[in-house]
């Protein structure tokens, strides 16, 4: 598991996707903008363009297992 945070650009729930602007993940990933696959799709619930969040990656799983909003 690893942990990044970043601003929200797009949500996709039919395709149970987000897309995240983030810092650098440390040992795992440069900063940039990408889509990642979220399960359970649930975890979109209320999130929009815009939200600051810090999520958490499953590296195996190449999914976002958990997401908060940071304000």
């Amino acid at each position: 598991m690893v942990v990044g945070e970043g601003e929200v650009i797009a949500t996709v729930p039919n395709a149970s996707q987000i897309v995240v602007e983030h810092g650098e993940i440390t040992g795992f990933m440069e900063a940039m903008t990408m889509g990642y696959r979220i399960d359970p799709p649930s975890l979109l619930a209320g999130l929009k363009p815009g939200d600051q969040v810090r999520f958490t990656i499953d590296v195996g799983r190449r999914a976002i297992v958990g997401i908060e909003k940071l304000r």
